[in-house]
């Protein structure tokens, strides 16, 4: 018995090596995401803490081999309940290139936040972690009912 479990593994190790059984990864050909960060402006560098101020932020990401894709984006605030989301796209790819898409701040929100990019429906990449800008929210507070 002993021999014949060595035996399933050997083979089982040359099947892999082979190419013949593949582990999920990304390989020349498959499609997937990479530079995805978020910015300030589509032209400028990754950033994690948006200064007070900020009323638009940026997610920029690389697709590579797409063939008719689909690459979604999720921004939550830090509790990632369904209520929080408050930024979602989902767009169909194709091809190879660079993408920047641009989501308006809202205001008083929590000043954490996490970006989720999905290919095909399923998380793709470690999310974003990143600070907004952080003060008082006044417009909640003292909300003019005359408008209503």
């Amino acid at each position: 018995m002993k021999r014949v479990l060595i035996l399933v593994g050997f083979l089982s190790l040359g099947l892999l090596l082979t190419g013949v059984v593949t582990v999920k990864g990304t390989y020349p050909g498959e499609p997937h995401v990479t530079n995805f960060y978020m910015s300030n402006a589509c032209d400028g560098s990754p950033m994690t803490e948006f200064p007070l101020g900020t009323k638009t932020v940026y997610v920029v990401f690389d697709y590579v081999d797409m063939n008719n894709n689909e690459v979604g984006l999720r921004i939550n605030d830090n509790s990632p309940t369904p209520w929080n989301l408050w930024f979602e796209h989902a767009k169909i790819y194709s091809g190879s290139g660079r993408e920047c898409l641009a989501a308006s701040y809202p205001a008083c929100r929590t000043s954490v936040h996490i970006t989720n990019i999905l290919l095909g429906g399923f998380y793709h990449k470690q999310p974003i972690i990143w600070r907004g800008p952080h003060g008082v929210c006044l417009p909640l507070l003292f909300k003019d009912h005359a408008t209503d």
